[in-house]
C-alpha cells in the first residue's frame, strides 16, 4: 500500500568520532534537549524544545518535539485514514526541507533500519518502516510523525549556544512524547532558569563556573553513530542541512533554502 505522500529519506554523513567541543561549551550529542532562551528572535525556534537526532563532522540534525501541526495525520497519510490515531498530528520537526517526512519512535524492539538515538527511542526514514508502524494504528506516546527538521552546519550550533540562543539538557524519553507538548517549552525553561539560580547562589562570592564541573547537566548524554553516506547533498544549498544529508520532496517544490531564514522556508503551520 503506497502512501501518497513521498517519504521524507534522511541520510547522514559517514561515521565519525564526535568533534570535540569548544573550551566552557555544553556537550552536543544525540539524546540532548536544546531549550530556546527566552526572547529568542527567530520565529521558527521561538519556544521550541529540539531533541537532537544525530551528529556527526558534517553538523547537527534535530526535531522540534513541542510543535504539533494543525494537520492531522489522516490528511497526511489517507491510505491510513481508517487506523486507530489517524487523527493525531503530524508535528513541525522544524525548516529544513518541510516536504520531508521523518519519526521518532520509542520501542525496546525496534524494526530493523530504525536508527537509535538514546534509550529506547530511534529514528525512522524510511517509507517501508513508517506504513508498517502506522498500518495497526498510531500511540501517540510511542510514534510520532514529524514533516521537516531542523539543521546545523559544523560550528554553527555551538556560535549559537555561546551567545546564549540555547539551553542544553540531556533529553528525556518521557519528555520527548509528552502528553502536553504545547507546555513542554514553558517546563524545560523554568527548570534551566531553577538550576542557573541556584549555580549562582551556591557559588562563592568571584568564583567562575567550572567548564568540566560534573554538575553539567548534558555531562551523560552519550553520541551516537551515524550511517555511512549514501547520497549526495540537498540541492536546496549549503544552508539547507550539513552536507551528506538528503531530502525528498513532499509536493515536490518547497525545498528550503536556509534554516535560519523564515523568508526562505515553507512549513507547516503549528497550533
Amino acid at each position: 500500500m503506497g502512501a501518497r505522500i513521498v517519504f521524507g529519506l534522511l541520510v547522514l554523513a559517514a561515521a565519525a568520532a564526535a568533534q570535540p567541543r569548544a573550551e566552557g561549551l555544553p556537550r552536543i550529542a544525540a539524546g540532548t534537549f536544546l531549550v530556546a532562551a527566552r526572547g529568542l528572535p527567530d520565529p521558527n525556534f521561538s519556544e521550541t524544545v529540539v531533541l537532537l537526532t544525530q551528529r556527526d563532522k558534517s553538523g547537527v540534525m534535530g526535531l522540534i518535539v513541542n510543535r504539533p501541526a494543525r494537520v492531522r495525520l489522516a490528511r497526511a497519510f489517507p491510505d491510513f485514514a481508517h487506523v486507530k490515531g489517524a487523527d493525531e498530528p503530524l508535528y513541525t520537526g522544524g525548516p529544513v526541507g518541510p516536504s520531508g517526512i521523518v519519526a521518532l519512535l520509542r520501542s525496546a524492539a525496534p524494526p530493523g533500519g530504525a536508527l537509535r538515538v538514546f534509550a529506547d527511542i530511534h529514528l525512522v526514514n524510511t517509507a517501508e518502516i513508517l506504513e508498517r508502524l502506522i498500518a495497526p494504528g498510531v500511540d501517540p506516546a510511542k510514534l510520532r510523525i514529524f514533516a521537516g527538521y531542523s539543521g546545523w552546519g559544523p560550528g554553527q550550533l555551538e556560535r549559537e549556544i555561546s551567545l546564549g540562543s540555547w539551553q542544553v539538557f540531556p533529553a528525556r524519553a518521557g519528555e520527548v512524547f509528552d502528553g502536553d507538548p504545547l507546555t513542554l517549552w514553558d517546563r524545560l525553561i523554568e527548570k534551566s532558569e531553577r538550576q542557573i539560580a541556584s549555580t549562582f547562589e551556591a557559588r562563592p562570592s568571584g568564583a567562575r563556573a567550572d567548564p568540566a564541573s560534573p554538575a553539567d547537566p548534558v555531562r551523560d548524554a552519550t553520541d551516537c553513530p551515524v550511517p555511512a553516506r549514501t547520497s549526495s547533498p540537498d540541492a536546496a544549498g549549503a544552508r539547507a542541512g550539513p552536507p551528506g544529508w538528503t531530502l525528498s520532496r513532499w509536493g515536490g517544490s518547497t525545498a528550503c533554502a536556509s534554516p535560519i531564514d523564515p523568508a526562505a522556508c515553507g512549513s507547516l503551520r503549528w497550533r
